[in-house]
């Protein structure tokens, strides 16, 4: 079962990629995984459901690389700046992906889904410098983190006015001010984060290289 459920993934972010969320059909994706109609909607709702598992993967696979460009010993901090910037530059160097974003941030199934793993990663992060905030506070400055990233993601996307190394140096820095990180630890965290990322290839960058 966990076989049918990986094809249809498979099969939904090529045609995602290829011709686009919004263009692709759930009659399409069954068509190519050779499935029957109630084989798709016993694993997905629709479209969005499955998006929102490639999503989670995303952020798993973002995190992954993160950690692969980093120490363990690294500030955690670090980390998750990495992570960000990471993800902004994925989407800025693939208009295709930068697609699956905006439609992924639009929904709220989706969005839903990407808070819990959002708050995880920043009560754990923070920790050092924010830990007088709650969990409520955590899932605050969470959603204004997505709600962020899908404005940056689309201004990238649609007009493109915004040079990147801008886009992740305002982004981080809001997002760090938020967890009380002091200006000059800030800089330093943009700063390591702009300077890994410029030392990245195309296929290191690629989110689905294969694609």
């Amino acid at each position: 079962m966990k076989d049918v459920m990986e094809k249809i993934i498979k099969i939904a972010v090529s045609l995602f990629v290829k011709n686009g969320f919004k263009a692709t059909t759930t009659r399409q994706i069954i068509s190519e995984a050779n499935i029957r109609n109630g084989t798709l909607y016993h694993y997905f709702k629709n479209k969005d459901d499955i998006l929102k598992y490639i999503l989670v993967d995303a952020f798993d696979e973002i995190t992954k690389r993160a950690e692969q460009l980093l120490s363990e010993e690294e500030n955690l901090v670090m980390h998750f700046s990495l992570r960000i910037a990471l993800t902004l530059k994925i989407v800025d160097k693939d208009p295709r992906i930068a697609d699956l974003y905006t439609e992924a941030y639009r929904s709220w199934l989706i969005m839903e889904r990407l808070l819990p793993i959002l708050i995880e990663q920043s009560e754990k992060s923070f920790q050092e410098y924010s830990p007088q905030l709650t969990k409520e506070e955590h899932y605050i400055r969470s959603l204004a983190i997505l709600g962020c990233m899908y404005g940056f993601i689309a201004e990238g996307h649609y007009n493109k006015h915004i040079n990147f190394e801008k886009k992740v140096s305002v982004l981080l820095d809001m997002i760090l001010s938020s967890f009380s990180v002091e200006k000059k630890a800030r800089e330093s965290f943009i700063e390591r984060s702009l300077f890994i990322l410029s030392g990245m290839n195309d296929n290191e960058i690629a989110l689905f290289p294969d694609k």
